[in-house]
């Protein structure tokens, strides 16, 4: 069903791009079939989100925005050297693409014209490249705000939104976790993205593989957050090990 929302044959990107870029790649075409299936908004997670709380402020949004996007920080980070600094943030992308909401119902031209240039941008541009600016689907995103009018688009700063190690630093003592249930300031936790906490390589102490300046000792309110989605990925790991399809030809050379 993909194909026919794509203006172009979708094993190119398959070839192209490894298995992760490929599935950020696709992303404007998902939104863009939905959108041609008849559904208003959309709304896009990544696999590592955990939802605590419920979406219907965000859904109240799309009825009145385009574009819904949540920043990876809403305050610098410490100046101590340690991954994730600002300057390694703005390489990858202000925005963090694990989330993004999508509405056509005031805005339709604006998001119509921001799926099929994101989606042309990612035929070539969508690699794991920071060096040339590229980091998958997401740095695109940093147009938004340039291109279309305030208006059309809600930047969510709301600390409970997109909780992630890039944002610990502000937000990871205030958040409290009794019984399963999970707060911020008294009020309940929306989502919590465990970016590079995959089941085959994942350690509850290290947070996620991505960053060096925490452990989970310094926020041992948030280990039963960790240690529940740590035990959640275990039991579907089947298909961690599986090789991507398109990293060989069929005689098992391998694609350059």
């Amino acid at each position: 069903d993909l194909d026919a929302a794509t203006p172009f044959d979708l094993y190119e990107l398959a070839f192209r791009y490894d298995a992760k870029a490929y599935s950020t790649a696709v992303k404007p075409w998902a939104f863009k079939l939905l959108f041609e299936r008849g559904y208003a908004a959309a709304l896009y997670f990544d696999p590592d989100v955990l939802f605590y709380g419920g979406l219907d402020e965000v859904n109240l949004l799309l009825h009145a925005k385009g574009f819904v996007l949540t920043p990876h920080a809403t305050r610098p980070n410490p100046d101590d050297g340690a991954w994730q600094t600002d300057r390694q943030i703005l390489r990858t992308g202000v925005y963090n693409l694990g989330f993004l909401g999508l509405s056509r119902r005031k805005y339709a031209n604006a998001v119509d014209h921001f799926v099929d240039w994101w989606g042309e941008r990612l035929r070539g541009e969508g690699a794991n490249d920071v060096a040339r600016g590229m980091h998958y689907d997401q740095a695109w995103a940093g147009f938004i705000p340039a291109f279309y009018p305030s208006k059309t688009n809600e930047i969510l700063v709301d600390p409970r939104y997109n909780v992630a190690y890039w944002n610990l630093h502000e937000r990871g003592s205030e958040i409290v976790v009794d019984d399963g249930a999970a707060s911020y300031r008294g009020a309940p936790l929306v989502f919590v993205h465990f970016s590079g906490a995959s089941a085959d390589r994942f350690r509850v102490d290290d947070l996620s593989p991505y960053q060096m300046r925490y452990r989970a000792a310094d926020f041992p309110n948030l280990r039963p957050l960790f240690e529940a989605y740590a035990n959640a990925t275990k039991a579907a790991s089947t298909y961690s090990s599986t090789p991507y399809a398109f990293s060989t030809f069929d005689n098992g050379a391998p694609i350059p």
